[in-house]
């Protein structure tokens, strides 16, 4: 099956399935397996049963890349990857799992998909999906927003910008509380000058956090810097371990120094290193 979908650098872009000759299509045998229902089912089947494959590959990905002693191409990673031996066995038998419950093998799933659903829309829709998965997993991403994500961020420089963009939330939130503290709460509580203040810092932390991105070579508008990040963090949080634990450790990090910041106990050294971040790219 995953040779169908990875079939498509030697075909136009248009067609969903690769076969080495035609000589390979026969008629699709009669059976259960014909009905539409049945096809779905197994597509369903085969997206879930290759999750885990893809996170695999997603993995191995960004590990080539990260290795490479120069940059490498999405053709020739996603060529790279899919000749590899492990990757191809852990596709196949997550395949195998999924076509020995509905008591079929690929060469005849293949055959019935081909002869009788190639023009099916539903069933079309639901391989191209599939095959969208693969060649993202190629490239080191796992979820639907992959196209968000530039190909050459790296879990690395996510985690750079992860620290960047919580040491200028610090300093903004110390911005804030000062003002909380400079005058009494019964007018912050009702005051409109605050909440405009409120929403002056809001627009310049999301101003700075493109400033961020910049600087890590990635240019993006200050509306879409947040959900950017967003994206990115998802993805490396679902493909790799020690992202996940080491972006833990900053959210951890960032929440015990807001407290520290509105119990006003944070450390000097601590304060200087945010304020520092914060005129880097603030002004």
């Amino acid at each position: 099956m995953y040779k169908i979908l990875v079939g498509v650098a030697s075909v136009s872009a248009g067609l969903v399935f690769y076969y080495l000759s035609q000589e390979t299509i026969i008629a699709a045998p009669t059976s259960q397996l014909e009905q539409k229902q049945t096809i779905l089912a197994i597509l369903d089947e085969l997206s879930i049963s290759l999750t885990k494959a893809y996170t695999s590959i997603a993995l191995f990905s960004l590990s080539l890349k990260q290795n490479s002693s120069e940059k490498i191409s999405a053709e020739s990673l996603s060529e790279t990857i899919l000749s590899n031996y492990n990757i191809s066995k852990e596709l196949k038998l997550a395949e195998e799992k999924v076509f020995d419950r509905f008591f079929t093998n690929e060469e005849e799933f293949n055959q019935i998909v081909y002869n009788k659903f190639g023009s099916d829309e539903e069933i079309q829709k639901k391989l191209v999906k599939m095959k969208k998965c693969l060649s993202n997993a190629c490239l080191g991403f796992v979820i639907e927003e992959a196209a968000e994500i530039p190909y050459d961020l790296s879990p690395f420089i996510v985690l750079q910008i992860t620290e960047e963009f919580f040491d200028i939330e610090l300093y903004l939130a110390y911005k804030q509380n000062e003002y909380k503290s400079s005058v009494p709460k019964s007018i912050y509580d009702s005051d409109d000058e605050f909440d405009e203040i409120c929403f002056e810092i809001e627009m310049e932390k999301n101003l700075c956090k493109a400033s961020v991105f910049k600087k890590h070579g990635i240019f993006v508008s200050e509306i879409e810097a947040n959900r950017f990040l967003r994206s990115a963090t998802r993805n490396f949080r679902i493909v790799d371990e020690n992202f996940k634990l080491r972006h833990s450790e900053l959210e951890q990090k960032y929440n015990a120094t807001v407290s520290q910041i509105f119990d006003k106990t944070i450390p000097t050294e601590d304060f200087e290193k945010i304020k520092k971040i914060y005129y880097e790219h603030c002004y």
